[in-house]
């Protein structure tokens, strides 16, 4: 019978009149039940007559995306029935890895993976990348593997089709080809992918899943103003209440880190990739001397992960100011002159951090700076960190999943390791990743995709106790932090 009714309203779709089509694209976007009633009541009438209004929510998005993406009917009947379940089901997800009994329960409808790899990157990188297809296949996420920046389009895993030329509504820049830094670039194709979906997780191709059971949905609600890992009364009030950025810091260093983080689709999200990408425009001398190469390794100064720090505390002292701005706070001139000269003293350490050393002065900058703003921030407006910062959010030290690099705690993991960074085979580090996967990732059978895991080798778990325990040690690379005393509830203001 659906197959009937999605053949049926294919072939009426296409001709119908360009209002139709533009409210079926609106649909797809809001997945809001009133404007599916209001856009075309009449359509529903002579096709749907006495069915379902949710379900006819789903038809409705299904016949939209047949007709815009070119998806076949066969593709569309696996979506459906990741929609219904959606509709159905709830979730609950902590960090133990447990998960709702139906795995494909995605309660905000629409979550993409956006992996960058040339021809090289995807060989060396193979078991990564698979892991990941794998994990998205498990969850129902769109995955879009891009081999070739500076594509036209890029097709991803369910088929959707992503125009790369259209400039986004925010987007100042018309074209991402003219960065010469595969990183920069990167981060530019990733504005105009977002538009596409309501969440973008980005990662790094030395990316791997550990552990396949948790949601990027979990992490999102834990990132949640009101967040403690359980799931929000509905979509619209969860994504209401999702930041907008979310990042993490790198667990050694405290570098917050270019290799993963998620983006939801706002205006704020792209702005913040816009100022992001921006930094490439103005970086220091010596400029890039080939596509994607440094002058040298040891110029932090031209990464793309020391202008992401700088665009972090610029965001985070303009949303605090302006937050004391809206209540009217009288102090709000003061703190503009406290908070510029401490960003201005960072950025003058960025220009000069070409060595490792003055680059960890630079770091520790942007700690104080991000420490000091949610601070005062807190004591003026008398709320939580994650309230100081909205819609930004930043993970403290292994905090989140999204990728605590291999290196630190001497290869081991834990449950609330959802991805691990730098997964790959570097001399200096080959002892902590050689053996990692015990196997390929394969997950080729339908069947058993449900319980899908990645095949991570047995002697790399960790108990959560047993973490904690060596987050306490020098193993785990952060000794000179107070990491170990508070993880994995550690806050912005109680890690230096």
């Amino acid at each position: 019978m659906v197959r009937g009714i999605l053949e049926h309203s294919e072939i009426s779709l296409r001709h119908k009149s360009p209002k139709l089509d533009s409210s079926l694209d609106l649909i797809i976007r809001t997945k809001s039940v009133s404007q599916v009633k209001n856009a075309f009541p009449s359509f529903f009438k002579k096709f749907f007559k006495k069915k379902n209004v949710s379900y006819l929510v789903l038809v409705a998005i299904a016949c939209a995306i047949i007709q815009r993406q070119k998806i076949t009917i066969d593709d569309l009947l696996l979506d459906l029935q990741d929609w219904t379940a959606t509709a159905t089901s709830h979730v609950s997800s902590d960090v133990s890895g447990s998960t709702s009994t139906n795995p494909q329960y995605r309660p905000f409808p629409s979550i993409g993976i956006f992996v960058a790899a040339d021809a090289h990157g995807q060989e060396i990188y193979d078991k990564n990348l698979r892991s990941i297809q794998c994990y998205g296949k498990r969850h129902g996420y769109d995955v879009l593997l891009v081999n070739d920046l500076n594509a036209t389009q890029v097709t991803s895993t369910r088929h959707r089709i992503i125009d790369l030329t259209v400039q986004p509504t925010h987007d100042s820049r018309s074209s991402c080809s003219d960065l010469h830094s595969f990183s920069f670039q990167r981060q530019c194709v990733a504005t105009r992918i977002l538009p596409h979906y309501d969440f973008l997780l980005v990662l790094d191709a030395d990316v791997g899943v550990v552990n396949a059971n948790v949601t990027v949905e979990s992490i999102l609600l834990r990132a949640a103003k009101h967040g403690d890992g359980n799931p929000l009364t509905s979509p619209a009030t969860a994504n209401a209440q999702i930041p907008h950025v979310i990042l993490e810091e790198r667990f050694h260093t405290g570098e917050i880190m270019a290799a993963t983080f998620i983006l939801q689709s706002t205006p704020f999200a792209q702005e913040f990739l816009n100022r992001w990408v921006g930094f490439y425009d103005t970086l220091p001398a010596p400029q890039f001397v080939a596509p994607n190469r440094y002058v040298n390794k040891f110029y932090h100064n031209k990464r793309d992960n020391p202008s992401l720090n700088m665009a972090f505390v610029e965001t985070l002292a303009e949303i605090v100011r302006n937050k004391q701005n809206d209540r009217k706070q009288a102090v709000l001139s003061e703190d503009i002159k406290t908070y510029q000269p401490m960003i201005e003293d960072c950025h003058q350490l960025w220009k000069q951090s070409i060595g490792s050393r003055k680059y960890m002065s630079y770091l520790q900058c942007i700690n104080n700076a991000t420490i000091t703003i949610v601070q005062e921030g807190k004591q003026h407006q008398t709320t939580s960190e994650k309230e100081v910062m909205f819609p930004l959010y930043l993970f403290r030290r292994g905090h989140s999943g999204l990728g605590r690099d291999i290196q630190t705690c001497d290869g081991r993991v834990s449950p609330l390791d959802v991805f691990i960074h730098n997964l790959k085979e570097l001399s200096s580090i080959v002892q902590h990743t050689a053996g990692f996967y015990k196997e390929t990732p394969r997950c080729e059978d339908n069947k058993h995709l449900s319980d899908w895991q990645a095949p991570v080798a047995s002697d790399r778990w960790r108990s959560m106790e047993d973490m904690k325990a060596l987050m306490k040690t020098s193993a785990c690379l952060a000794k000179a932090t107070k990491i170990g005393e508070c993880w994995p509830d550690c806050n912005i203001t109680n890690i230096s």
